[in-house]
């Protein structure tokens, strides 16, 4: 008996301490310290794909061959072998609703949203204009549907540097670009960008 109760709490444990290791600077910077959409590109849209953006090689080699004016070579580096040694938890991570206070989620265009499950979610501030919002999805036709997507951020191992791919798309059409971001002052502003796409 001793032994189940033992084995119980471990396992809670691990549960609980593995999950809140990383995700809570995720939350972290998506809620509060995410900088605003930058000059020229969209800042519409309330809905955000649940699932992070995935960077791949194609794009991991053209980080390699950019040669950025403002980020240090070391944390290139730094982050490349980041993207190289993604360990699981960072691979399968999903946004969770009850943890994104500016966001409403969703799984992909083709989803149907229900009012009755998302908004008490939802900060109460949110709730009568997110409402209005899933209405709309809801209405629209499918390739009309705009979201915003992101990946995971990155951390560099100072914590002065994150990087961070975010887009959006409608109707067949987006952009997307990978932000560098250098914590000044306390808040955190772009230092570098490599586009990956644009309209």
């Amino acid at each position: 008996m001793i032994k189940q109760y033992l084995l119980f709490f471990i396992l809670v444990f691990f549960i609980c301490f593995g999950y809140a290791q990383v995700p809570e600077k995720f939350y972290n910077f998506i809620n509060n310290e995410l900088p605003p959409t930058p000059f020229g590109k969209s800042s519409w849209g309330i809905f955000y794909l649940n699932r992070p953006a995935t960077i791949d090689s194609s794009t991991i080699q053209k980080i390699k061959d950019k040669k950025f004016d403002h980020i240090p070579e070391a944390i290139k580096i730094e982050f490349l072998d980041q993207l190289n040694n993604l360990d699981s938890a960072s691979r399968n991570f999903i946004w969770k609703q009850s943890y994104v206070t500016h966001f409403i989620l969703v799984n992909s265009i083709k989803e149907h949203l229900s009012s009755k499950n998302i908004l008490p979610q939802l900060p109460a501030a949110m709730r009568s204009k997110a409402a209005q919002w899933i209405s709309v999805w809801n209405r629209v036709k499918l390739n009309e549907r705009l979201f915003n997507y992101g990946s995971i951020p990155f951390f560099s191992k100072d914590h002065q540097y994150i990087m961070f791919l975010r887009g959006q798309s409608a109707s067949g059409e987006g952009w997307d670009t990978i932000y560098f971001y250098q914590k000044k002052n306390g808040k955190w502003s772009i230092a570098d960008y490599l586009i990956i796409t644009s309209i």
